[in-house]
C-alpha cells in the first residue's frame, strides 16, 4: 500500500480531486467485480483492504485495454477514515419556452400566364412578324460595287528654279494630297449635289419609286428631295481605308440594271468632280501668273519710258560712254604729252642753257600749254560742256534709270517663264480617279437574307424582354 503523508493534502484537493478520485475508485471496484463475480457488494470491497485494490492494479496493468492517464491520491488514501457522502442535489433549472420566430415571408407563386404572355408578345410576335416579311413579303435587292483610287501627281511634275517660282506664284501643282481627294469623293457620293447630278442625268427617283420593291422599301415619290436624300443614304454606302489608300462604295437597287446603272454614273461623276477640283486651282495659277506678267510688262515700259526722257534731256545715249571715255583718254593723252615736255625741259636745263634761251622758252610754253588743257578737261566731269550741271550727276542719274531698267526686264522674263509653267500644268491632269474595280451587272440578289434577320431579331427581342422582366420583378418587390 502506498503511504502518502497527510501533511497538509486536505488543504490542496478540492472538489474536483475529490471527485476524481471516487471515479477511479469506482474504476478499481469495477476490474475487482470481474475478477471476483461472487463478491459484488461494496462494503466487501473496503474490507479487503490494501491487498484487493494492489492485485486490481496489477490486473489492470496486464490487460491489453489502455488505463487511463494517473489519478490524484484517493481519499481513502489520504483519510482511512472517510465515508463517502450523498453528493450535493443537482439544482432544478426550469425549462422556459422560446417564443416562435416570426413565419418568413412566403414566395408569391409566379405568375406563370403573365410571363408566358409577355414573352409571346415581346418576343414570339416579332420573330414571327420579322420571318413573315423576310421570307414572303420583302423585295430582293441587288448590289453593284466600285473601287477606286484618287492619284496625285502633281508633286513630281516641274523641277528646278521655274518649278519652285511656279509654287511661289501658285502654279506649281495641288496643294492638296490624293488621300484628301479619296475622302473628297466618298463624301461626295452620299451628298445631296451627287443625288442631284443623279436626277438630271439617270432620273434616279423613278429607279426607286412606282412598281419597283414592296410597299416598305420603296421610296414614295410624292416626298421632298431631302427625304429621298435621306433614303439614298440607306442605299449607298461609301468608305475609304487611309492605310491602303483605297476607296469603296456600293450601291443597292431593285433591278440589276438600275444597280449598274447608278454605279456607272457615280464613277463618271467622280472623275468629273476630280478634274473639276484640279482645273479650278489650275486656272487660279493661270490667272494670277498671267496678271503678274502684265504688272511686269507695266513696270518695264515705265523704266523704258524714264531713260527715253533722260537721253533726249541731256542728249546722249549713254553718258559713260560718249563723256567720260573721250574724256578718259583725253586726259591720258595731255598727261603723256605734259611728261615728255618736262622731260625735254629738263635735258635743256641739264646743259646749262639760260631760261631766256628760245628754245628753254618755247618748252615752257608748250608745258604751260598742256598743263591748261589737261587742267580744263578734268573739270569737264564735274561739269558738262554748258557748265550748267556736274557730269557725276548726269551719271548717277543715268545709272538708276539703267538699273530700274534691267531689274524690270528680269522680272518680265521671270514671269513670263511662270505664265507658260502655270499653262503647262493646267494642259495637263495630275489627278486622276482609277476605277481599278469596275461596276458590275450583278446575277443574285445579295438582300434580303432571312434567316439573319430573323436571328438578329430573335436575341435583340429576347435580351429586351428579359431585361424588362427584371426591372418588373425588382419594382414589384421594392414596393413591397
Amino acid at each position: 500500500m502506498v503511504t502518502v503523508p497527510e501533511a497538509d493534502h486536505s488543504q490542496g484537493i478540492g472538489d474536483r480531486g475529490f471527485a476524481a478520485r471516487e471515479s477511479a475508485e469506482s474504476y478499481r471496484e469495477g476490474y475487482a467485480a470481474e475478477d471476483r463475480p461472487g463478491q459484488d457488494a461494496p462494503g466487501e470491497q473496503e474490507s479487503s483492504g490494501a491487498a484487493a485494490e494492489t492485485a486490481a492494479l496489477r490486473r489492470a496493468v496486464a490487460r491489453t485495454e489502455p488505463l487511463p492517464a494517473p489519478l490524484p491520491p484517493l481519499r481513502s488514501e489520504v483519510w482511512p477514515d472517510w465515508k463517502p457522502q450523498n453528493p450535493p442535489a443537482v439544482p432544478q433549472v426550469q425549462q422556459q419556452r422560446i417564443p416562435d420566430l416570426p413565419s418568413l415571408p412566403r414566395i408569391q407563386e409566379r405568375r406563370t400566364g403573365a410571363i408566358a404572355l409577355s414573352f409571346a408578345v415581346f418576343v414570339l410576335l416579332p420573330i414571327l412578324l420579322t420571318a413573315l416579311y423576310s421570307f414572303f413579303i420583302a423585295s430582293k435587292e441587288y448590289v453593284s460595287e466600285f473601287r477606286f483610287s484618287v492619284t496625285d501627281t502633281s508633286a513630281s511634275s516641274g523641277s528646278g528654279s521655274l518649278q519652285t517660282l511656279a509654287t511661289v506664284i501658285g502654279g506649281g501643282g495641288s496643294s492638296a494630297g490624293g488621300s484628301q481627294q479619296n475622302y473628297i469623293v466618298t463624301d461626295f457620293l452620299t451628298s445631296r449635289q451627287a443625288v442631284d447630278e443623279l436626277e438630271k442625268r439617270i432620273h434616279i427617283r423613278e429607279l426607286y419609286s412606282g412598281d419597283v420593291g414592296d410597299r416598305f422599301s420603296r421610296f414614295d415619290d410624292s416626298r421632298s428631295m431631302e427625304d429621298f436624300v435621306a433614303y439614298w443614304k440607306r442605299m449607298i454606302s461609301a468608305s475609304f481605308d487611309p492605310v491602303t489608300g483605297i476607296a469603296n462604295a456600293r450601291v443597292k437597287a431593285f433591278r440589276p440594271q438600275d444597280a449598274q446603272l447608278i454605279a456607272r454614273t457615280l464613277v463618271t461623276l467622280s472623275e468629273e468632280l476630280i478634274n473639276d477640283l484640279a482645273l479650278r486651282s489650275q486656272k487660279d495659277a493661270v490667272r494670277f501668273a498671267e496678271q503678274e506678267v502684265q504688272r511686269a510688262q507695266d513696270r518695264m515700259q515705265t523704266a523704258k519710258a524714264a531713260m527715253d526722257a533722260y537721253r533726249n534731256t541731256e542728249g546722249v545715249i549713254d553718258p559713260n560712254s560718249n563723256l567720260v571715255s573721250s574724256n578718259i583718254d583725253l586726259a591720258k593723252t595731255l598727261r603723256a604729252n605734259l611728261s615728255a615736255l618736262q622731260t625735254q625741259l629738263a635735258t635743256l636745263t641739264r646743259q646749262h642753257l639760260d631760261a631766256s634761251s628760245p628754245a628753254v622758252q618755247t618748252v615752257q610754253t608748250r608745258i604751260n600749254a598742256t598743263r591748261d588743257q589737261l587742267a580744263s578737261i578734268e573739270r569737264q566731269v564735274g561739269n558738262n560742256r554748258g557748265g550748267s550741271e556736274s557730269l557725276t550727276r548726269v551719271v548717277s542719274q543715268y545709272e538708276k534709270l539703267d538699273m530700274d531698267r534691267q531689274y524690270a526686264q528680269t522680272m518680265l522674263v521671270s514671269t513670263m517663264q511662270a505664265l507658260d509653267q502655270a499653262r503647262a500644268n493646267a494642259a495637263a491632269q495630275h489627278l486622276y480617279l482609277t476605277p481599278y474595280v469596275q461596276p458590275a451587272l450583278p446575277e443574285s440578289a445579295s438582300y434580303p437574307r432571312p434567316f439573319l434577320a430573323t436571328m438578329r431579331t430573335a436575341m435583340i427581342a429576347a435580351c429586351l424582354w428579359f431585361i424588362g422582366l427584371v426591372l418588373v420583378r425588382a419594382i414589384r418587390d421594392h414596393a413591397r
